[in-house]
């Protein structure tokens, strides 16, 4: 799957997860992470979803927006809870990546949060040696073309220990 600057600007991120503070007009990801009201997990799936925003235009140039409900047509990165996965410990996810489609699947928001930055260090190679921004260690493609392969995968966890398994999509 190659995602040129131009294939991406038709792109956006829709986020389907439950985060109980409401995300207002014009806030940014970073200052909506940082609402007092909201959970550790929450907080921390959204600083993900802010890094996987920040690695992508940094590679590419491009900002993707994101949306809480799929609005608009077209390609799209999504990212969401499902229940498909009730029999399956916490913290599991499933990862796809398809041409014109990136779906990152989980039980729960930690779930959700570790799809993502697997798909950020093990696809887009970006990774941190420390936290913040002074810890990034991003790869930057010199034609800003990010280039991934079709990945179909579950994570699924085991306390401190996960297991990847290669299964057959559950989307159609």
């Amino acid at each position: 799957v190659v995602l040129t600057p131009s294939a991406l600007s038709k792109y956006h991120i829709t986020l389907d997860a439950k985060i109980s503070q409401k995300r207002k007009p014009g806030q940014s990801l970073e200052q909506w992470a940082a609402a007092k009201e909201l959970k550790d997990e929450e907080r921390q799936l959204l600083e993900a979803v802010a890094d996987l925003v920040h690695c992508i235009k940094l590679q590419t140039g491009v900002e993707l927006q994101v949306e809480s409900e799929s609005k608009s047509a077209g390609p799209a990165i999504d990212l969401r809870i499902l229940k498909l996965f009730d029999n399956f410990a916490p913290e599991t996810f499933h990862l796809v990546v398809q041409p014109g489609s990136l779906q990152i699947d989980a039980i729960d928001l930690n779930g959700l949060r570790h799809g993502i930055y697997t798909l950020l260090s093990d696809h887009l190679d970006c990774h941190w040696f420390q936290p913040g921004k002074i810890g990034e260690e991003f790869a930057i493609p010199a034609d800003k073309t990010i280039r991934l392969p079709q990945v179909d995968f579950h994570c699924v966890a085991h306390g401190k220990n996960s297991e990847r398994h290669q299964l057959p999509s559950f989307h159609s």
